[in-house]
């Protein structure tokens, strides 16, 4: 039940009006984890083990809690603590917990892949308009929207792994292609860098790792395929000049 409750949360995240349904179904498979653990009297797989990471958290958390209580608005700050801080929070922990195999994270890429459908297909009926200073539709901004599509990529190498069965690397075949779709229409050329620093990243490490270098066709695969998000970076910056150019009324966009 608790896996089920975090399928849902990850197909519903990319929504901005989803908030309080993520907090909710968060919150209930935290719960269901909590009573699994006092049946099994067993708590060390709910939590990370102590790590300089776990420390850093830790501090971070505790630096921004006293800044809560120090603030100028306490009701306003620890009203952004809950959604920016402690919602994340759990929701590392919830998925932290349930993440016991690569399966786990074939499922939470298949998710998240429904996820990405349901915006593309939200942004095809109600798209962002160029020339608005802060163009919000319901489904949310151009920031979280991008943002949540490079951290959803990151993800698919995952299913490119030797172990992954072929319906999995359709999944992530799947998941690209939605989320080029939906920077294409999101207008933001930051993911396209994003995009392809990520590649090369992914490529420079599969080199390390690798007892041998890898194939030709393999190295000029990953040359193009930068080159080509290259390409779309800048032709999105061209793109998004000439539209910001046309609105006469929109001075302070070109700043």
């Amino acid at each position: 039940m608790a896996q089920w409750c975090a399928l849902l949360c990850l197909v519903v995240a990319p929504f901005r009006s989803s908030a309080g349904l993520r907090g909710g179904l968060l919150g209930l498979a935290a719960l269901l984890l909590l009573a699994d653990a006092v049946r099994a009297k067993s708590w060390r797989e709910l939590f990370p083990p102590h790590s300089i990471a776990t420390d850093g958290i830790l501090l971070w958390l505790g630096v921004v809690l006293i800044w809560c209580f120090i603030s100028v608005d306490v009701r306003e700050s620890f009203s952004a603590f809950k959604g920016e801080v402690a919602i994340p929070i759990l929701a590392g922990l919830v998925f932290y917990a349930l993440t016991r195999s690569e399966l786990d994270v074939h499922r939470w890429l298949f998710a998240l892949g429904l996820g990405l459908a349901g915006l593309l297909a939200s942004m095809f009926i109600d798209p962002f308009r160029q020339g608005e200073i802060v163009p919000r539709p319901w489904y949310g901004g151009v920031g979280p929207v991008s943002t949540w599509v490079v951290g959803v990529v990151a993800l698919v190498p995952f299913a490119w792994s030797a172990e992954a069965p072929q319906r999995v690397r359709a999944i992530g075949i799947a998941v690209m292609l939605l989320a080029a779709g939906i920077a294409y229409m999101s207008g933001n050329r930051m993911v396209w860098a994003s995009f392809a620093l990520m590649l090369s990243a992914f490529a420079v490490l599969s080199i390390r790792e690798g007892q041998a270098m890898p194939k030709t066709r393999t190295l000029v695969g990953w040359v193009l395929a930068i080159g080509l998000l290259g390409a779309l970076f800048f032709a999105s910056s061209e793109a998004r000049f000439d539209g910001l150019v046309e609105d006469k009324g929109s001075v302070a966009l070109l700043l």
